[in-house]
């Protein structure tokens, strides 16, 4: 109920913003424009003109999502919250959410207040862009399985922007993060078959019972690079389409956690 309390429709700002003011301490600024309020630090180096420029590509990317994907926009406004680092984060999730993250965490975001928080900067947005995928996505397409949920948001982490088009880039760090964890399966690291992968629940997909990250590292790399590979045969929007078609059979799993 405190969560969803912070929605408001892209047309009431005023009090979306006092409701922001509410939450965060004086350590922090709001500015709005548009589809996004932005909060960042005023103490580091977030010019107007960063703030500025980092809401600019959001809105590209979502605008991009949204034609790309043939999804409806939102009546809603996003909350963004930007962060220099990883003690920031941890601190800023603490103080709104009431979490504490791992601790090689870039960022997350949360559906049920439509907030995406991330380590960013202007011309280093790739967290935020893979947040945002989530929430754009599970409006209208809802639940899809973890390896297509994080693969193409993995995919837009890293990207090439051509012309109007956000596309993943070969050349993520995933990969190198790959060719090194393969070097450790006299660890028990373990690779997955392809259909394995597929066939994961979010449980098994994030590490098992035990959450091992170094599995749960394999399957994120695993899903983006296949993402990468259905994007060179322009497939991906396919993919998308086919689950946004799908009959509904199941209770959404929104509010109670990834449950496939």
């Amino acid at each position: 109920e405190e969560l969803e309390s912070r929605l408001f429709e892209t047309t009431n700002k005023e009090p979306a913003l006092d409701k922001i003011r509410s939450i965060i301490t004086s350590d922090y600024q709001v500015d709005t424009s548009g589809r996004f309020i932005v909060v960042s630090l005023k103490s580091k180096a977030y010019a107007a003109t960063d703030v500025e420029a980092v809401k600019n590509r959001l809105e590209q990317a979502y605008l991009f999502y949204l034609r790309h994907y043939n999804l409806q926009p939102s009546d809603k406004l996003f909350t963004v919250y930007l962060v220099p680092n990883n003690a920031e984060l941890q601190r800023l999730a603490g103080l709104i959410h009431g979490i504490r993250l791992p601790s090689n965490s870039l960022g997350y975001s949360c559906l049920n207040d439509l907030s995406l928080i991330g380590i960013a900067k202007p011309n280093s947005v790739g967290t935020l862009y893979h947040e945002l995928f989530h929430l754009t996505k599970r409006r209208e397409v809802g639940d899809v399985p973890p390896w297509l949920d994080e693969g193409v948001a993995c995919m837009y982490s890293v990207y090439n922007l051509k012309e109007n088009e956000i596309v993943g880039a070969k050349n993520t760090w995933r990969v190198s993060h790959f060719k090194l964890l393969s070097q450790l399966r006299q660890n028990k690291v373990t690779f997955p078959s392809l259909q394995q992968l597929i066939s994961m629940s979010w449980s098994e997909f994030e590490g098992g019972s035990n959450k091992n990250m170094c599995r749960a590292s394999v399957h994120y790399a695993m899903s983006n690079m296949f993402l990468l590979y259905l994007q060179e045969i322009a497939k991906v929007k396919d993919m998308i389409a086919a689950y946004k078609e799908r009959l509904q059979t199941r209770k959404d799993t929104l509010g109670v956690g990834h449950d496939n």
